[in-house]
């Protein structure tokens, strides 16, 4: 299952455009499917010719292109202070794209596959067109946001040299018969969020003890973004009392 929102703030705000999905799989294919798109009618709206198309199709980036179109001929948005009936309609392709996206993210394989065909007719390195596809400052995303502090290519620029790699990889396999390597990159741009509003709300817990000691208490989970630091120094700074000793 999976929930797309699009509004102007992210809690107790009417949606422009919202929309939810429940696919079953056997395997890669798709057994059972419900799909519905809130703000492109006077009601909330179940998509039955689109869940009828994607009964029985395998998952893959030529099922999603497919379903767009049926979804377009069910929903007849129109223009209000949320957005116009075009934008709206933009909105609900890109929140069935964001599904797909969101459930199997087995499709950026799909994506990167696709990078290698064209660097191999283009007569180019899959790296060259992954430098060229990475974010760029006040680049947009599918709802509108522009892409703030981006640094992809500063990063992909200074994390390393791809032209001595590849050299020293072909080098290498130039002189050991029985050995070879490979390389692959990959960038990935993945934001980390949950489609359930109360799970990306935030607290903490400061307890002061008598002695003079904190204790503080989060519910985010470290995954080498500094979030332990982040929590400890600002509370440091607050609860700390300078004076002359």
């Amino acid at each position: 299952m999976n929930f797309e929102k699009a509004s102007k703030r992210t809690c107790l705000d009417i949606a422009t455009v919202n929309s939810a999905i429940k696919i079953v799989l056997a395997g890669n294919r798709i057994t059972a499917c419900s799909l519905a798109i809130g703000g492109v009618a006077p009601v909330s709206k179940a998509i039955t010719s689109a869940e009828a198309f994607l009964r029985g199709k395998e998952v893959s980036p030529k099922t999603v292109r497919a379903v767009l179109p049926i979804v377009q001929q069910e929903i007849s948005p129109i223009s209000d202070v949320r957005g116009s009936a075009g934008y709206k309609r933009l909105l609900a392709n890109h929140m069935v794209i964001a599904h797909f996206s969101q459930l199997f993210p087995q499709a950026m394989v799909a994506m990167e596959c696709a990078i290698a065909k064209a660097a191999e007719t283009m007569g180019k390195t899959r790296e060259e067109l992954q430098r060229r596809n990475l974010l760029r400052e006040d680049d947009r995303f599918p709802y509108g946001q522009p892409a703030e502090r981006c640094n992809a290519n500063r990063t992909w620029d200074a994390s390393w040299s791809l032209t001595q790699a590849r050299e020293d990889l072909d080098k290498f396999n130039q002189t050991h018969p029985l050995v070879k390597r490979g390389m692959a990159v990959m960038p990935v741009c993945f934001g980390i969020s949950f489609t359930k509003t109360f799970l990306n709300q935030a607290g903490a817990l400061v307890l002061v003890y008598t002695d003079g000691s904190v204790s503080v208490a989060n519910g985010g989970v470290e995954m080498g973004q500094g979030n332990r630091t982040s929590f400890r120094l600002p509370h440091l700074r607050s609860c700390c009392h300078h004076g002359e000793t």
